[in-house]
């Protein structure tokens, strides 16, 4: 036998390190952390809302409205996660409904997904760009705004109609008293200015101002997205002077895409080394339950680190004229260097008149006396009312009616009194079924397409119409989903001192329907309200006057019924796109909405 051979086994152990790079949307410590806050927040239990609504009081906001405190411009929400995300609150003891030992865990991947398609979102308007010739018409325009949150539109301000601008601005600053008391030097800072334009000639055209009939189609469209009408809030020149500091990401309103917008006109050619506007593509929080707390906890880690979470994006050139549209909510900053623009915000739900004198009938946005933003306030831009009212939904957007859920109507009976801002909402079904039998005995009792008798289906100068949708639907302890719902509708004309509104409220839970109707004729008017209770069957009716006794009821009614042509047709908002979000599912538990209908 042979002798063996001595072997050598070698052992080889071969170590392969891969190094995988993390995905895009993968989440870090602080943006799992803010999403837990907001999801929390979107899930407060009554308690925890009787808790935000203490808050509220000791603050004034009761008393001094959305500018008495910085939380009073707030929803619920949003307190909810800035006291969260601001580390000085133990939330557990605060609001234990929601971040107690037996509040239901978060989970991330849902923020995961989201957070990926907002960068997705981003590149995809940086790679693209924004701008959009006024020859695409306004289509592409509007898929651009809803998309990415902002466009330009190249060749919509008419460069003639410009210079006029540029010659009565030029007029306005020579006069120096009047320009002196239009100068705004405290809601801007950084060695930003800015003049808010008198409601005069040619300031009061639309066409002077660059809205044009593009410009007009566009904003139209993108409010309809969200449900709203509305209207030019104020128009004012802003200057960044050469050598003022880079200002740090902002949005200009804190509450919700969709409400407002900046209109720019750049009075100049603004090349790069100007310093452009920088825009976070994509950001601002979502009106719709679903979206919000990935669209809440995107801000708060943006205002945490101060700079875009993806791919900012700014215009290497903007022409003069070019027209610069962008929702008030999505995070910007404009650069150091010499730049002017001519500035129109526009908010939601405001008065458009038809003015029935214009070619084919064309809508006409027929701009009225500036002056919701109160100059000299700080820069978070609370809307204040144009014209007063007690309804919260006017003086809180933010808070109540145009919250995403929560604090239905902020606790305020529209019922109780006069109301004196257009507020509304067409009629659902619902209530139309309650009309029927509640408005018998109302003077000139409303004919069933909810027209007062005789009222002009169009409009003239000075007519409004204004209408609301709220609703809030909560699953109860027992397991039923629980609805309240607000509508109204408000119609007017100015030139005649003619007015009439619409009120409807019906309660699930508590089976309570309301209906109102007020007409208004000059400093006279008369409110009749029904109540009746499903369950008991109860009724009941009580009546306010104004400016007169009960003496001067009958002739009232006749002189309201002879002025009652002049009013525009109150309008019914389709049901269906009412009671469903845009996705075409259901609509979810614990959701508001307000739905102003544009005419």
């Amino acid at each position: 036998m042979a002798p063996s051979c001595p072997c050598s086994v070698v052992l080889v152990l071969a170590l392969r390190l891969c190094v995988v790079p993390a995905r895009e949307g993968t989440l870090d410590d602080e943006l799992r952390f803010h999403f837990d806050c907001a999801t929390r927040c979107a899930a407060m239990t009554a308690s925890d809302r009787e808790a935000i609504k203490t808050m509220y009081r000791a603050a004034g906001c009761d008393v001094g409205g959305p500018g008495a405190h910085p939380v009073c411009a707030s929803s619920m929400e949003q307190l909810c996660v800035g006291s969260c995300g601001g580390g000085q609150q133990d939330m557990a003891t605060f609001l234990p409904g929601a971040f107690g030992p037996g509040a239901a865990p978060v989970g991330s991947e849902p923020f995961s997904v989201a957070l990926q398609v907002h960068r997705d979102c981003a590149e995809r308007c940086a790679s693209e760009g924004i701008a959009v010739s006024a020859d695409s018409g306004a289509e592409k325009a509007v898929d651009t705004l809803r998309r990415c949150g902002v466009v330009q539109l190249l060749g919509a301000y008419d460069l003639t109609a410009l210079d006029r601008f540029q010659k009565a601005f030029d007029q306005l600053k020579a006069k120096e008293k009047a320009y002196k008391k239009l100068l705004d030097t405290k809601q801007l800072h950084d060695g930003r200015y800015q003049v808010y334009l008198p409601f005069a000639k040619p300031f009061s055209s639309r066409e002077t101002l660059g809205v044009s009939d593009l410009v007009l189609e566009v904003l139209h469209a993108y409010f309809m997205t969200s449900g709203g009408s509305f209207g030019i809030d104020h128009v004012s020149v802003l200057t960044s002077a050469s050598g003022s500091a880079n200002q740090s990401l902002h949005p200009d309103v804190h509450y919700f895409k969709g409400l407002s917008v900046s209109v720019h006109t750049a009075l100049h050619d603004i090349p790069s080394s100007l310093g452009p506007t920088y825009f976070c593509p994509c950001t601002g929080e979502s009106l719709t339950r679903e979206d919000w707390p990935a669209s809440a906890a995107i801000k708060m880690t943006i205002l945490k680190r101060k700079d875009c979470l993806a791919r900012s994006f700014a215009p290497s050139f903007t022409a003069r004229g070019t027209v610069t549209i962008y929702d008030g909510a999505m995070f910007h900053k404009v650069g150091m260097f010499a730049q002017m623009y001519q500035h129109v915000w526009a908010q939601s739900c405001e008065v458009l008149p038809l003015d029935p004198s214009t070619p084919n009938g064309e809508k006409f946005m027929e701009l009225r006396p500036y002056g919701s933003v109160r100059r000299g306030a700080s820069e978070s831009r609370v809307p204040a009312v144009r014209t007063s009212g007690s309804f919260e939904p006017a003086n809180l957007p933010e808070r109540s009616a145009l919250a995403p859920f929560g604090n239905f109507l902020g606790g305020h009976d529209p019922f109780q009194d006069f109301s004196n801002a257009p507020l509304g909402g067409g009629l659902m079904s619902r209530f139309d079924q309650i009309a029927g039998d509640m408005l018998k005995g109302f003077p000139g009792s409303l004919q069933m397409n909810g027209s007062a008798p005789g009222a002009a289906p169009g409009s003239g100068a000075g007519c409004y119409s204004c209408q609301t949708f709220v609703m809030s639907s909560s699953r109860g302890a027992d397991g039923k989903v629980h609805t309240e719902r607000y509508s109204s509708s408000d119609v007017g004309n100015a030139q005649h001192g003619v007015r009439e509104a619409q009120h409807a409220y019906s309660n699930s839970s508590t089976g309570v329907d309301k209906m109102g109707l007020e007409r208004h004729l000059g400093e006279r008017a008369r409110k009749m309200v029904k109540e009746r209770n499903r369950f008991t069957q109860d009724e009941r009716c009580h009546e306010m006057l104004r400016g007169m006794d009960e003496g001067g009821r009958d002739h009232f009614d006749r002189d309201f019924a002879g002025l009652a042509r002049h009013l525009p047709a109150h309008v019914r908002p389709q049901q269906a796109a009412l009671l469903q979000p845009h996705s075409g599912r259901s609509l979810p538990p614990n959701r508001a909405l307000a739905v102003p209908k544009r005419r």
